[in-house]
């Protein structure tokens, strides 16, 4: 069910260029990291030459993995890169933990969020993901730079990170942009449970199961992501990009049909879609992969891992 995605870490002209490869729309980065020597350039030169030559809805975004590993002295010379002449939102990581956030305050004496706002990294916006102990003037000024939260609430559970406080950012009128994190902190990157979690967790933590509606996530995982990523997508619209999913609706665990909202957030699962478009374009069809993979693709990522790890249970 995804036709878009944002990622960081290494190897982003492959991702690139598969992403472009699937009819996919993304947002790919060479990841800001002060301790590695010649990254700044690295970074830098990616995101120009990757844009000079794009073809498709698929670009470079500036990026820096965080604060703690991103000095204040790269982060200022990055964004005065961005500023004449990439200009592009910042993809990073923000106030994830409680450790990360209170070392921040000792280093800098101020947040995360405010010092990458100081050095001049969320001039152009962009999109922060975790954002679990931002405090509401936090929340402030990623509303007021135009910068979304990307929730990501089974890593946050799974790595005991806590909770981000996604009902008053909305209150404070940042953009809230629903993710996964990484394979390593999630395992399985199944949008549908993230709509799951991203319902519950706050109605528990309030004690009001009216905090959140099934709209307002649903909204989160299409819409307000697309408008993160500065996609012209998210919605079935006049204008927008023809990117959504189509699932099964006769299946047992979705009856009755009462209530479509409440379904998809609470009752589906993305072994649920039978089809998924980007622009238009059909790219997975369960039809033709009916085990939800082609086989050929199966077989080379045991392969691949075999040789990587050793037998490891595939």
């Amino acid at each position: 069910g995804t036709t878009a995605v944002a990622d960081m870490y290494d190897f982003p002209a492959t991702m690139g260029e598969e992403l472009r490869r699937l009819g996919m729309r993304g947002r790919i980065n060479r990841v800001g990291l002060s301790f590695v020597p010649g990254r700044l350039e690295e970074a830098a030169a990616f995101t120009r030459d990757w844009n000079r030559a794009a073809s498709g809805d698929v670009l470079a975004d500036l990026c820096v993995h965080s604060e703690y590993l991103a000095d204040e002295k790269f982060c200022r010379a990055l964004a005065e890169v961005n500023d004449s002449e990439l200009h592009r939102p910042l993809h990073v990581h923000v106030s994830e933990t409680v450790r990360e956030h209170e070392e921040c305050l000792a280093r800098h004496g101020c947040t995360p969020a405010a010092f990458l706002a100081g050095c001049g990294l969320f001039e152009h916006g962009g999109y922060a993901a975790h954002c679990v102990q931002c405090t509401d003037d936090d929340f402030r000024l990623l509303a007021a730079k135009g910068v979304a939260l990307v929730h990501n609430p089974t890593s946050n559970l799974k790595l005991g990170s806590g909770f981000a406080r996604i009902d008053r950012a909305k209150e404070l009128g940042v953009n809230i942009a629903l993710g996964t994190d990484g394979c390593a902190s999630n395992d399985n990157l199944d949008m549908f449970e993230e709509m799951h979690l991203a319902s519950l967790v706050p109605k528990g933590a309030a004690r009001d199961p009216t905090v959140l509606s099934a709209w307002d996530v649903i909204d989160m995982a299409t819409v307000n992501g697309a408008k993160a990523l500065g996609l012209n997508a998210g919605e079935i619209a006049v204008g927008r990009v023809a990117d959504f999913a189509v699932v099964e609706l006769d299946r047992l665990h979705l009856l009755p049909r009462l209530e479509l909202p409440n379904l998809i957030v609470h009752s589906m699962h993305a072994s649920d879609v039978v089809m998924t478009i980007a622009g238009g374009e059909i790219v997975y069809d369960r039809a033709r992969y009916p085990q939800g993979f082609e086989p050929a693709m199966l077989a080379e990522a045991k392969a691949r891992l075999l040789a990587a790890v050793g037998r490891i249970g595939l």
